[in-house]
């Protein structure tokens, strides 16, 4: 059995095997404070480059079209289709 490896823009794709799909849902709630976010959402998009097992896919929902965090800058998120 033979494995080819491609690189491409830093991400390692290993042809024939396949790679788990995880969808992380981030609940936005008014008054969210910008650390409480990023630092989770960072921490997934970390593991994205550096392990070939689990592609992370982040979504962020909000009951509101936007909202502001608690340093009063907004966050406008898209809507679903």
């Amino acid at each position: 059995m033979s494995l080819c490896i491609l690189k491409n823009d830093a991400k390692l794709t290993i042809i024939g095997t396949v790679m788990r799909k995880q969808t992380i849902y981030f609940l936005l709630l008014p008054e969210t404070m910008l650390s409480d976010l990023a630092g989770p959402a960072d921490a997934f998009l970390f593991a994205n480059r550096h392990q070939t097992e689990v592609e992370f896919k982040l979504e962020f929902i909000s009951a509101l079209p936007e909202i502001r965090c608690s340093i009063g800058l907004s966050l406008t998120l898209k809507c679903a289709a």
